[in-house]
């Protein structure tokens, strides 16, 4: 019988990675190709959507011009495809993403129902650059004994 494949998510709105779970009692393991990193944010010009304020002195801008913002937007949607990818692959059997908050927001907002359909739990926790061997106090709970 094939073991249950876990994957957790751990994410920021800059970089991102895979550790990977075959079965209960097993260690988790990186998975050292499925690591992301964003693009970085372009500078802000008035070809942006940058306007004059009708309000007085200052500058005006519309929502969504912000290119931090655009730029964790399309992250998000990239990892978003990327896992509905790998999930059409089987590559996993059940998913947890531990990600920043914010960003967390922004991820939902591109997952699928083939990839809800398999999301264990959510932390809205910044755990990428924490070291493997402390990602099971995060998880107490998560995984049945």
């Amino acid at each position: 019988m094939k073991p249950v494949v876990d994957w957790i998510l751990l994410a920021n709105s800059s970089k991102a990675r895979i550790i990977e779970r075959r079965g209960p009692n097993r260690s988790l393991v990186p998975l050292e190709d499925l690591v992301w990193t964003a693009e970085p944010p372009s500078a802000p010009s008035d070809r942006s959507g940058t306007k004059h304020s009708i309000a007085g002195h200052g500058k005006d801008s519309p929502q969504g011009a912000d290119p931090a913002r655009v730029a964790e937007s399309r992250f998000a949607e990239h990892l978003a495809k990327e896992l509905a990818k790998h999930r059409a692959q089987s590559d996993y059997d059940r998913l947890v993403i531990a990600a920043a908050p914010h960003f967390l927001g922004a991820l939902r907002k591109h997952l699928g129902a083939p990839v809800y359909a398999v999301l264990l739990a959510e932390l809205d926790k910044n755990l990428v650059d924490t070291p493997v061997a402390d990602i099971p106090a995060h998880l107490v709970g998560i995984f049945a004994p």
